[in-house]
């Protein structure tokens, strides 16, 4: 007599594996729409400029998509200093104005300075009446660990977390913090004393 195969437990299974998916993403609605991404970086003499770039809601996903590439990162972690990226490149903190990492765009990156705290309303938002305080919405770590700052509230993040929702004190942050969290050498990033 041949065994008889159960399927029901690999369906489960299936479906299981499925549903725990860690980035599912949303269908999108509007793939044309317009959203703003402004990126922020530091100039040879400490200035600050920004640079907002207008995409598709499309072209954003793509981004999202090729951040969810396997990424390995080590080395020591330092203080530094927080640099608005102007490329929105992988390595950077993305903070969106809608849930689901999508929307306006905020990028910051850790650069190689003393100052590693800023206070959020330093960055406009493009073509928005109001700034990033109130309108944090979503967001996703890139390889540096740090916190958002709300008075005494603070909500730390690891490198790389990526949060589809977040809570009042993310949110509301009055300020963000960040700390090296791998040895780098790109555009000024991180690098080992």
């Amino acid at each position: 007599m041949r065994p008889v195969l159960n399927a029901t437990p690999c369906l489960l299974l299936i479906l299981v594996a499925t549903a725990c998916s860690r980035h599912e993403l949303p269908p999108l609605e509007n793939p044309d729409e317009v959203v703003y991404q402004t990126a922020i970086y530091s100039a040879d003499d400490g200035t600050m400029t920004s640079k907002t770039t207008a995409i598709t809601r499309a072209a954003q996903r793509e981004q999202v998509l090729a951040r969810l590439q396997p990424i390995e990162t080590e080395g020591p972690v330092r203080q530094a200093t927080i640099y608005q990226d102007g490329s929105c490149a992988g390595r950077s903190l993305w903070l969106f104005d809608e849930i689901n990492t999508s929307g306006n765009q905020l990028c910051l990156f850790v650069g190689n300075a003393n100052n590693n705290t800023v206070p959020v309303s330093n960055y406009p938002r493009a073509n928005m009446f109001s700034g990033w305080v109130g309108n944090i919405r979503s967001y996703w770590a890139g390889q540096d660990p740090g916190a958002f700052h709300l008075g005494r509230a603070t909500s730390p993040f690891a490198a790389f977390e990526q949060k589809n929702s977040v809570t009042s004190t993310v949110q509301n942050a009055a300020t963000i913090s960040m700390v090296c969290g791998t040895s780098y050498n790109l555009d000024g990033g991180c690098v080992p004393n």
